[in-house]
């Protein structure tokens, strides 16, 4: 049997057997996808049209998964619309999977976690999900074979069906009722695989993803059990030659507008209602997922006409937040869709009159999509109520406060924050108003309630957070471009990160404690002041790009230090990132790879990697573009200041960066990116020099030797050179290093004291002199 597939047009594979890929014959009705989800949760087997394979093998371009002889067993069909639909089963016997990612950086991935950059691996029990043309080729193709052992078979059915629920999630079972819909003709597989060697993992290739292609592997993590590690995630639409890494949004529904209306509680209790006006984008839509925390149940969601959408919510203990839509019928492209969510739910804690918000995931949304707001919430009057947008109307009646707040500038995320604060505003002069929501006296008794055993709270702290607050507005004004909100509020959150919304700041209550002499404090504020401008001003388009906002607000505030403390305490800042991201490179992968980064093993990589190796890149960046002679950075400005430009308010990639430095710098700019942003090589460089005496009188030649390890031999950097003559005289320049070992002649005017490589840490690097 032969079942090789064609996935879409610019697939290379050959097509051996005629396929029509066909889902349902008609839409099904929402009872029947509800009745299926449960249908499939249980994934009971026909035990009595056990099939016998021999030489089967599922072809999608990058992995192939053989079958080479065993029992094929599969799943009772569901019902749905006019016909039982089939949507995989389970194989006994022995196969095997190959698996060759065209993306160096996910190869990479593959090695840290199998010991080889591809994978081919046998395996002895599958539990397949797919649409039914892949079904229909194995019914055609196999023979019936009545030697079954059904106890047997549906015992290790049952254990590789937990590997699929893990954590209780239907997440598997979702996407693929997905696939089976009218109109979806591409083929579609996830495939849960006991493998010899390895452990469990789980294959998947979901044309209705961005990334189509991904491998996760069965963990176990003590104290929390198993879980899905993801290890490899790309699109087939990636090509890396022409530095495009992100795949295509394939569709679903987009919001445009949040009504909500809301009441948060003396005990921190949410309830209220969000209406959302959302648009069905470019396919059919007939089940819709919504990210929710699982603080928050749903009690009811209308329509337009007021009737009931059937959904099902997540328990707290499933593995992903949120809930599925699952409407009466397919929702066709353009269609308006008005819906209206009620839920309650806990969003904060009371802790000596603060609130602990720490829910952020408040109010159900389809995507990271960017969308305006109007929002009403009522709270108890003797607390201050924040949220992001502008206050419009604020009212006391009773013992509540009614306020209004608009977002007319779509934003990509909402806040808010609650507590006995006081309000402090600073700015004169024509500076940025700057709102502070702190209540030191409160304060205090929190600090002596958590943090007994650190140095006590500073006195004024609304002042000394005010002071970097208005300093990295103005000098970030002046570097990116202007602070786009006619103010800036900030309150304090009693959590231990900090984050940052448009026009606002929650502040972690460990940055009010005092202002620490070696400048992490300031770096921590200035930080999330830089988000107004790289992050909630200019996104990023996937979780590839996350470095342009976090990386990008993480070298302005180190801008920032460098420009209020001095030089000596921004290199001895910037030394720090940089050898937490030299101890890291054996084990850490690629800047591209976000949130991936990490794993239960190495959990800091991705701040390693996404915040500081990020603003390491622009630090190399900002150097390259510097000019030695005159140490003007005129260029580096302008480049900041056209991307926020050209992109606030907008959600772009790398490659949308790239093309900008490549325009600012005139020179094809792929080497560095490769090199820096998709891989993971830093290089190590063994500096050695001799001064002799030049061919003219009073002249010296330098002959330097460098010696590149640690990357590739076609690895590249410009390096700067320091040759110091004399107390306050210098000269600087650049050396372009593009081999294993480098010897350059150097002529130098004068005899120099010394000559020191890479002297503002231009390169990341492991010097050696």
């Amino acid at each position: 049997m032969t079942v090789t597939v064609r996935v879409n047009r610019i697939f290379p594979v050959l097509l051996l057997v005629s396929v029509c890929c066909v889902s349902t014959s008609t839409a099904a009705t929402d009872t029947e996808l509800l009745a299926a989800l449960d249908s499939m949760y249980e994934a009971p087997l026909m035990s009595e049209s056990t099939l016998a394979v021999s030489g089967g093998v599922i072809s999608l371009r990058d992995f192939q998964l053989y079958l080479d002889s065993g029992q094929f067993i599969p799943f009772e069909p569901l019902e749905l619309g006019s016909a039982g639909v089939h949507y995989g089963g389970f194989f006994r016997g022995r196969g095997r999977l190959l698996l060759h990612a065209p993306i160096a950086m996910e190869r990479q991935q593959i090695d840290r976690f199998f010991k080889s950059d591809s994978l081919n691996r046998t395996f002895t029990r599958a539990l397949i999900l797919f649409n039914d043309t892949l079904q229909r080729q194995l019914l055609k193709s196999a023979q019936v074979d009545a030697g079954l052992d059904r106890r047997k078979t549906e015992r290790l059915k049952d254990e590789l069906l937990e590997v699929v629920r893990t954590f209780k999630s239907r997440y598997f079972f979702y996407q693929t009722l997905t696939n089976l819909s009218p109109g979806q003709s591409q083929p579609y597989i996830t495939a849960a695989l006991a493998l010899d060697k390895g452990g469990n993992v789980v294959v998947q290739c979901d044309p209705t993803e961005r990334e189509e292609i991904a491998l996760f592997k069965h963990e176990w993590l003590p104290g929390s059990g198993y879980f899905f590690q993801p290890i490899c995630s790309y699109s087939l639409d990636a090509d890396p030659l022409a530095g495009r890494y992100n795949g295509i949004y394939k569709g679903g529904l987009t919001a445009s507008l949040y009504d909500v209306d809301a009441t948060v509680w003396g005990d921190g209790k949410f309830t209220g209602s969000v209406k959302g006006t959302f648009t069905v984008d470019s396919v059919p839509t007939q089940i819709a997922y919504f990210s929710l925390s699982d603080e928050m149940k749903v009690d009811s969601v209308l329509d337009s006409a007021g009737a009931k959408v059937s959904f099902r919510q997540y328990k707290k203990d499933d593995s992903y937040l949120g809930f599925w839509l699952i409407f009466k019928r397919p929702l066709s492209p353009g269609e308006v869709l008005p819906l209206t969510f009620f839920y309650a739910g806990d969003v904060a804690e009371r802790e000596l009159g603060i609130y602990f918000v720490y829910e952020s995931e408040w109010y159900p949304r389809p995507r990271h999509e960017r969308a305006r707001f109007k929002m009403r919430f009522r709270t108890k009057k003797d607390y201050e109520f924040i949220t992001t947008g502008k206050l419009v109307n604020r009212a006391i009646c009773g013992d509540t406060l009614i306020t209004d707040w608009e977002v007319t500038e779509p934003t990509d995320d909402v806040s808010l924050n609650i507590g006995l604060f006081k309000k402090y505003t600073f700015g004169a002069d024509g500076k940025t108003p700057v709102d502070i929501l702190f209540s030191e006296e409160l304060h205090r008794e929190l600090a002596a309630s958590l943090l007994s055993s650190t140095v006590g709270a500073g006195r004024h702290m609304e002042k000394q957070v005010a002071g970097d607050i208005t300093a990295s507005l103005a000098i970030f004004s002046h570097l990116f471009g202007q602070y786009p909100h006619e103010r800036i509020t900030v309150s304090e959150v009693i959590l231990p990160l900090s984050v940052a919304y448009p026009g606002s700041l929650h502040l972690s209550a460990l940055t009010w404690m005092n202002t620490d002499l070696w400048g992490h404090d300031r770096l921590h504020r200035a930080h999330e002041v830089a988000h107004q401008w790289w992050g909630a001003g200019v996104g990023f388009e996937t979780y590839h790009d996350q470095w342009l906002s976090e990386g990008f607000a993480e070298y302005s505030s180190f801008m920032y230090l460098q420009a209020v403390a001095g030089n000596d305490l921004f290199m001895d800042r910037l030394d720090d990132i940089r050898k937490e991201v030299l101890a890291e490179r054996k084990t850490a992968g690629a800047i591209a790879l976000g949130v991936r980064t990490s794993n239960y093993k190495e959990p800091n990589h991705y701040g390693v990697l996404v915040y500081e190796k990020g603003a390491l890149v622009l630090h190399m960046l900002r150097n390259l573009f510097v000019d030695l002679e005159s140490m003007r950075e005129d260029r580096f400005v302008n480049l900041m200041k056209e991307f926020y430009s050209t992109y606030v308010g907008k959600d772009p990639s790398t490659d949308d960066f790239k093309r900008l430095v490549e325009k600012h710098a005139g020179i094809d700019m792929t080497w560095f990116f490769d090199q820096w942003v998709y891989g993971d090589d830093i290089p190590t460089y063994n500096f050695s020099y001799q001064i002799k005496p030049g061919a003219d009188s009073g002249k010296f030649q330098a002959e330097l030797r460098i010696e590149q390890r640690d990357v590739p031999s076609d690895f590249k950097m410009y390096v700067p050179l320091e040759i110091e003559y004399g107390p306050g005289q210098k000269q600087y320049v650049r050396l372009f290093i593009d081999r294993p070992v480098i010897d350059i002649p150097l002529g130098l005017p004068a005899k120099p004291k010394k000559l020191k490589l890479n002297p503002f840490m231009s390169v990341l690097a492991d010097v050696k002199q």
